[in-house]
């Protein structure tokens, strides 16, 4: 199992998904991916040396590192978007609709 597919069995048991918005799920797909291609991309770091030829000889850093680098990042501001929704919080939204669930 992915990291990615662990945190989605996760958040699918602690939230009652059906009753999650369109754009929620959407983002939720979105940091699912952006985890498991973090997860495959730490994978191909641990494999490899950390520095390579640049085109003129030079030792540079793998540009493995700064794409993982730049996809930590992006999966930072989809957990945030996903945490937070015109000032909501994620424990907020949580009580909002185990709510919904609860009390119709």
């Amino acid at each position: 199992m992915t990291r990615g597919e662990a945190f989605y069995k996760k958040v699918d048991k602690a939230l009652d998904l059906a009753e999650a918005d369109e754009v929620w799920l959407a983002l939720l797909q979105e940091v699912v991916r952006s985890m498991d291609l973090i997860e495959r991309l730490e994978a191909n770091v641990a494999d490899q040396e950390l520095t390579t030829s640049g085109s003129r000889g030079q030792v540079t850093a793998s540009p493995l590192l700064a794409e993982l680098r730049h996809q930590k990042a992006a999966l930072a501001r989809l957990l945030s978007q996903l945490g937070t929704d015109d000032g909501e919080t994620q424990s907020q939204r949580q009580r909002r609709i185990a709510n919904k669930r609860w009390r119709p």
